[in-house]
């Protein structure tokens, strides 16, 4: 097409050298909600069109070369809920699924984008072959941004900076290399896993209410922003600022290891997991912490002591201190206090009730010709730390009509 304004719609198959060819001045939507097999690209030109390609809920396009080249600038917009592939048995001939060559595109993914095929190739024998750096999605200029919305993109995303990264949701995503001034925004109201890497000049920001579990590596120049939701995981990261939301170390108990330094401001929160063998929640920093704000202690269940203590943070330096120290439910109503000194922050428990629970056994519910020595009397207890740690009594230890304390 080389000019006007032009709907195009496909259901079917195509087999061609070129399955799409948009230039000139042609303002274009192109819904595939079928297949689509090119020997060459899918190619989006003319600098002065305003074109969007939709690939449908079972869309399919494979070529052989890249799968969607954007060569011009302008508002170019592509979504994908289908496939795009880039497929090639000639390995001199195998390019980046997605090609962004002009500014401003804006490309939505809900579907999968497939890493460019280089199995005739043996990358690890030639590393600095053309195939061997391919992506699945290149942005090769500024000012473009990338959406992900869900299901997968398995490869390498590459980007040149002053771009925008949202991550909303996905199953599988892939490496991320960033320039500067790319921006990488983790907006998942869900939880998500990320265990790949982050690297580049630019920056990653979590916000939105969901949990993030980093067990991949961020070494971004920028590291990552937290303003809101949660971050987790085991993975290493470059450095973390916690202007607002919840660091949580580990996927349950674990490491969290910060290469850079740490801040955290009054607005966020600092979460440690302990459990009563004297395992905790880490957070380890090579660089200096910076701290304030709220921590939160979360016991596993079980009963605890006074004095029991717990080191869930180490840096080569620290300033500041939290200002609210609180611990949730699941001790035996034990609080803590903090204590600091030039490399580690250690909590230790106080305070513990460790009061024996009391249970009552009504005599009007149980009688002794009720029972065998091998049953089992029901009981209330008048405390929920008894309540979670016993459901009933033996016979062979309690007679019935009896009250005691345990």
């Amino acid at each position: 097409q080389d000019s006007g304004t032009n709907i195009f719609t496909n259901s079917g198959t195509i087999n061609a050298a070129l399955c799409f060819d948009i230039t000139g001045s042609t303002s274009l939507t192109l819904n595939n909600s079928g297949t689509c097999n090119s020997i060459g690209d899918v190619g989006i030109g003319g600098s002065n069109n305003t074109t969007t390609i939709n690939n449908l809920s079972g869309g399919v396009i494979i070529a052989q070369s890249s799968g969607i080249v954007s060569v011009s600038n302008g508002s170019k917009v592509i979504t994908n809920a289908g496939t795009i592939s880039s497929v090639s048995s000639d390995r001199d001939q195998i390019s980046h699924t997605i090609r962004l060559l002009g500014t401003n595109t804006t490309l939505t993914n809900s579907g999968t984008i497939n890493q460019p095929d280089i199995t005739s190739l043996d990358c690890s024998e030639h590393p600095t072959h053309y195939a061997c750096n391919k992506h699945s999605i290149s942005s090769e200029t500024t000012n473009n941004t990338l959406i992900f919305n869900g299901n997968s993109n398995t490869g390498t995303i590459n980007t040149s900076g002053d771009s925008i990264i949202t991550i909303n949701d996905y199953s599988t995503l892939g490496n991320i290399s960033t320039a500067s001034g790319d921006a990488v925004g983790f907006q998942n109201e869900n939880s998500l896993t990320y265990s790949e890497i982050i690297s580049g000049g630019g920056s990653v920001t979590k916000s939105a209410a969901g949990i993030l579990y980093l067990n991949g590596s961020i070494t971004a120049t920028g590291g990552i922003t937290v303003v809101g939701g949660t971050v987790g995981g085991t993975g290493n990261i470059n450095s973390l600022i916690a202007s607002g939301g919840t660091i949580n170390p580990g996927n349950s108990i674990g490491t969290l290891n910060v290469s850079g330094n740490y801040s955290q401001n009054s607005d966020s929160t600092l979460e440690i997991e302990i459990d009563n063998s004297g395992n905790n929640d880490l957070i380890a920093i090579t660089g200096t912490a910076s701290l304030d704000g709220n921590l939160i202690i979360v016991p596993a269940k079980g009963m605890y002591s006074d004095g029991m203590s717990y080191t869930f943070l180490t840096a080569s330096s620290i300033s500041g201190t939290f200002s609210n120290i609180s611990v949730s439910s699941g001790s035996n109503n034990c609080s803590a206090t903090v204590s600091y000194n030039s490399s580690s922050a250690t909590l230790t428990l106080e305070n513990c009730d460790n009061t024996p629970p009391s249970m009552t056994i009504s005599s009007t519910s149980v009688s002794d010709g009720d029972l065998s020595n091998d049953s089992s009397i029901p009981i209330t207890f008048t405390s929920s730390e008894a309540t979670s740690n016993f459901t009933a009594v033996s016979y062979t230890h309690l007679r019935a009509h009896e009250t005691r304390e345990d």
